[in-house]
């Protein structure tokens, strides 16, 4: 078996991805995934991750916080030009982590690309 799984080991894509088929429910591959995804500039898929990520079911079990799933799943949204979904995952994430900036600074990108687009 460890011969075997060893070979899930190849890449981060592989390795999260084989996880997700024995444990769907794990948070911190959905987290991984959407990070991989965003990397990509394939933000319909880090979207879906990072939705996985933090959505609230007693099945999921994590040791992370959900911080940082909302604030790049907020950086996602930020990226597709779809600012007020960005901004209400920057809120959350400032709301988590009150002392954590990025999800702040993050915020005020939102509110500066709305007067750009007008």
């Amino acid at each position: 078996r460890t011969v075997l799984r060893n070979e899930d080991f190849r890449d981060d894509l592989t390795l999260f991805t084989k996880t997700l088929k024995v444990s769907p429910y794990c948070s911190e591959a959905h987290l991984v995934m959407g990070n991989m995804y965003l990397a990509q500039n394939n933000y319909n898929l880090a979207i879906e991750e990072y939705e996985r990520a933090i959505w609230d079911n007693p099945q999921y079990i994590t040791f992370k916080s959900p911080y940082e799933a909302e604030n790049n799943l907020g950086i996602a949204y930020l990226r597709q030009g779809r600012f007020s979904q960005a901004s209400v995952h920057f809120r959350k994430a400032s709301g988590i982590c009150p002392s954590c900036r990025e999800a702040q600074d993050n915020l005020k990108l939102t509110q500066g690309s709305r007067l750009l687009k007008r």
